[in-house]
């Protein structure tokens, strides 16, 4: 029913937005933008490409609409067509749409598909043209999520808050749900591996040797969100803040347990058992502190982030009572651009990512963290052509998807990627 809710919605907001510019003197304003990349690492494939062979399934298109429908009401939509590896496959999606009622500066409504405020970046990652980098911090900006976290189903109450000679602070409040895309590639896939790797040894015993697990029906539901941000800007140049999200997450699989039985005689069978597994994730302390200072042809940025997680596998799932884990991820990175000429910038960033649960198992460090030193170069060839080049020094993968390197990881490794995007 959440489904068909959600899909009605945004049917509704999409023709009452068409209708009300067919019947408007407003012009529709009309822009998108398209690019293509390449990467290539050494050692490991990242996030869900292909990279150690070099590939070119980096690449993004849209086409957005919007109009000013009455001095104070405006609405707009983007069509998106992603490709990053395994992930997007070039399928049309509703990237944004939403209706955005603007009452004063200090209060303003949308409803719709609207962009997350998470950290500094998030609502404009999909931009080239407002970025110097292909690839923003993954210790703050994680790729494999992307296609979730860029944008939420709901509302949000926005606005800025003059403080006269203390600057002023734009904030953001909203609730609504998250629409999860295909649940077999990418990061869900990683994921569902993740629990079945965790129910194998549930089900073993000195009898039954666990062969293979197989994730079948993989659903993931997010019944609610809720969260904010602000941001206050001080001295001129200056921005400090941050965002808090609080968000819980269904998950459930049925898993197939392809396994060698030795009975009491002696001999050995294969064979098969499908378990039904429900996992329930709450993330309830996931936030960001940020800090942005541009001062002439310089821009420094620093950012912090927390994600906190209970994960509680139900009663009857395979005990006859909850089993409850907790685990804790923190990154945070400090960067530096700097704008040479009209055509060319230069830009640096060192962050650092952390899996706090992964250091109480017995896995290196270096597959609990990750550590990414990058330093790129953009030219601007045209006003609304441009070419970026940047190249990284990994240490560390805990970045890095288990599922897309099954010959095993390395600890360091080195990623190039190219881009180039057209926006008009």
């Amino acid at each position: 029913m959440s489904h068909i809710f959600k899909r009605l919605s945004l049917s509704i907001l999409i023709t009452a937005l068409t209708l009300s510019a067919q019947f408007s003197t407003n012009q529709i304003e009309i822009h998108g933008f398209l690019s293509q990349g390449y990467a290539y690492t050494v050692n490991i494939n990242n996030l869900s490409m292909d990279t150690k062979n070099g590939t070119f399934e980096i690449n993004e298109a849209a086409i957005n609409f919007s109009t000013d429908i009455t001095d104070r009401l405006r609405g707009g939509l983007q069509f998106l067509s992603r490709d990053l590896g395994k992930v997007g496959n070039n399928i049309v999606m509703l990237d944004w749409a939403y209706a955005d009622y603007h009452w004063r500066d200090y209060l303003g409504v949308r409803i719709g598909k609207i962009k997350t405020p998470l950290a500094l970046y998030n609502e404009v990652r999909d931009v080239d043209a407002l970025r110097t980098f292909v690839f923003l911090p993954q210790a703050v900006y994680d790729e494999n999520i992307r296609d979730f976290s860029f944008g939420f189903q709901g509302a949000a109450f926005y606005g800025n808050i003059a403080l006269n000679q203390w600057g002023d602070i734009d904030y953001n409040l909203y609730l609504g749900t998250f629409n999860i895309p295909d649940p077999n590639n990418g990061f869900w896939n990683n994921a569902f591996t993740d629990m079945s790797n965790l129910a194998s040894p549930l089900i073993a015993s000195d009898s039954v040797n666990i062969g293979q697990m197989v994730v079948t029906d993989p659903e993931i539901r997010v019944p609610y969100l809720w969260g904010g941000s602000a941001y206050w800007t001080t001295i001129p140049g200056l921005k400090i803040g941050g965002c808090y999200l609080y968000t819980d997450q269904l998950m459930a699989t049925d898993l197939t347990a392809f396994s060698q039985v030795t009975h009491s005689d002696g001999s050995v069978t294969n064979e098969s058992q499908r378990l039904h597994f429900d996992v329930d994730v709450t993330m309830d302390d996931y936030y960001t502190l940020s800090a942005e200072y541009t001062i002439n042809n310089m821009t420094l940025t620093a950012e912090f982030h927390n994600r906190t997680y209970q994960v509680i596998i139900p009663k009857g799932t395979f005990f006859n009572f909850n089993i409850a884990m907790n685990r804790q991820l923190q990154g945070y990175y400090g960067q530096a651009t700097y704008r040479i000429s009209d055509w060319l910038e230069a830009g640096s960033y060192y962050s650092v990512y952390k899996d706090y649960i992964g250091m109480d198992n017995d896995k290196p460090s270096w597959q609990i963290e990750q550590n990414d030193l990058c330093a790129a170069l953009r030219f601007d060839v045209t006003p609304s052509w441009l070419f970026k080049l940047e190249a990284h020094r990994m240490d560390g993968t805990d970045l890095v998807l288990n599922v897309e390197n099954p010959s095993g990881l390395k600890e360091n490794w080195n990623l190039v990627a190219i881009k180039s995007s057209i926006n008009f």
